[in-house]
């Protein structure tokens, strides 16, 4: 069985998501967040400056507007309807001017708007007007929760998911456990449990499942809290090399199709001493 949200599922969640437009008075929801877009369509992308955008349509059409760039990707992994796309970022013309003709073109000028990000989002310098102050006569209401209440709650292919990125999780963890010792850097630790476990699952589930991220697979890591350095919550990496008696403090997960859980623990490099059991019990 491949680990894979089903085209089934991904209808039902647009029936959710239409059935909230209804309640609403929406004609329309635009949405730029790349797990919104991803949760109805299946489609995973690296964002960058160039706006990309999916338009849903109170009749149930997706519309996912990309630049050109984009447009083989989209059209070989998105479930969608239609693909628009514009020539490229900076260009003469603005690409939300693109994307405000195809709302007009959608016969979208005049209508009520949920959206999710009123334009797009600041990503590696991008610069543009809102899409309200360019497309003046629609009116737009901010509905970003009307996608995030339905991911909020679980669903059997959900859960299936993040079972099998548990097993992962788990796994990069024993192996981050079984690198650790005095002497050596964090990063080799990080690096070598993370590089074994990726390859693992690579080889167990390759083509069962959709690589999501620039990065993906499974990793187990210590953001840096090794020692004193354990004292700062959701630290970065440091480069420290490990000692006897320090704290270490790890997280651990794995993306399968866009579904990771979580697993954190803090560990003692030797035999613990009574004001450090003291503490931790």
């Amino acid at each position: 069985m491949k680990l894979i949200i089903s085209r089934k599922e991904l209808d039902y969640r647009l029936e959710k998501v239409i059935s909230s437009m209804e309640r609403n008075g929406l004609d329309a929801l635009y949405i730029v967040s790349r797990a919104n877009i991803a949760y109805l369509t299946n489609f995973f992308y690296i964002p960058t400056e160039r706006p990309l955008a999916l338009t849903v349509l109170k009749n149930g059409e997706k519309i996912l507007i990309v630049p050109r760039l984009e447009y083989e990707h989209a059209e070989e992994y998105a479930y969608v309807d239609k693909i628009v796309y514009y020539m490229e970022y900076p260009d003469e013309t603005h690409p939300i001017y693109r994307i405000r003709d195809t709302l007009v073109e959608l016969g979208l000028s005049n209508r009520r708007i949920g959206f999710d990000v009123d334009g797009y989002g600041h990503i590696y310098g991008y610069r543009g007007p809102r899409l309200s102050e360019v497309l003046r006569e629609a009116k737009f209401i901010y509905a970003r929760d009307l996608i995030e209440k339905l991911r909020m709650v679980k669903r059997e292919e959900e859960i299936r998911l993040m079972r099998e990125s548990a097993k992962w999780t788990i796994y990069a963890h024993r192996l981050l456990q079984d690198y650790i010792q005095p002497g050596i850097y964090e990063d080799e630790v990080s690096l070598a449990a993370s590089t074994e476990a990726t390859l693992a699952m690579i080889r167990a589930l390759k083509g069962l499942y959709i690589p999501t991220t620039a990065y993906p697979g499974a990793h187990a890591t210590f953001r840096g809290q090794i020692g004193r350095h354990s004292y700062y919550p959701h630290s970065i990496t440091q480069h420290f090399k490990i000692k006897k008696g320090d704290l270490l403090v790890t997280g651990a997960g794995a993306n399968i199709s866009g579904y990771s859980v979580e697993l954190e623990r803090t560990l003692y490099v030797g035999e613990p001493d009574s004001n450090i059991i003291k503490f931790f019990r």
